[in-house]
C-alpha cells in the first residue's frame, strides 16, 4: 500500500495484479488499474501525485499517469532483471526468488521495507 503525499489517496495492490486507488475522504474506490499479470507487491506515488509506480511479481515496474489511469507519454513500463527478486511475505519470511531465506520473529518484523537492487532495508517501529 502507499499513501499520496497529500494523504488524499491510498493505493493498494491485489494478488490478481490490479491496483486500486482509494479516496480517503469518502472511502470510495477512486480508480482501478489493471496492468500486471501477477500480484502487486510495491506501490509509491510521485511527490506531485501525478504518477503511481507499481512493481509486481511478474517482474515489471510500471509508472501510471493517474489523470488517465494508463501508461502514456508521461509514464512507462519495463521489465526488471529476473535473476533477483526480494520480497517479505508469508507471515514474516524474507524471500529471494520466491525461496524462503530468513524468518523474522514478530518483534523483528518491519513496519515498512524498501528494496534497491539487491539491497533490502527494513524499517522497525523502534527506529
Amino acid at each position: 500500500m502507499g499513501f499520496s503525499s497529500d494523504s488524499r489517496l491510498l493505493a493498494s495492490g491485489t494478488y490478481e495484479g490490479i491496483v486500486c486507488v482509494w479516496d480517503l475522504a469518502t472511502g470510495s474506490l477512486y480508480q482501478t488499474i489493471d496492468g500486471h499479470s501477477e500480484w502487486v507487491d510495491s506501490l509509491a506515488f510521485s511527490p506531485d501525485n501525478r504518477l503511481l509506480a507499481t512493481c509486481s511479481a511478474d517482474y515489471t515496474l510500471c509508472l501510471w499517469n493517474l489523470a488517465t489511469g494508463v501508461l502514456d507519454d508521461f509514464a512507462m513500463s519495463f521489465s526488471l532483471p529476473m535473476n533477483l527478486y526480494i520480497s517479505i511475505e508469508d507471515i514474516g519470511w524474507i524471500k529471494i526468488n520466491r525461496e524462503r531465506i530468513l524468518w523474522l520473529p514478530v518483534e523483528s518484523r518491519p513496519r515498512l521495507f524498501k528494496i534497491n537492487g539487491n539491497t533490502l532495508a527494513l524499517g522497525h517501529a523502534l527506529g
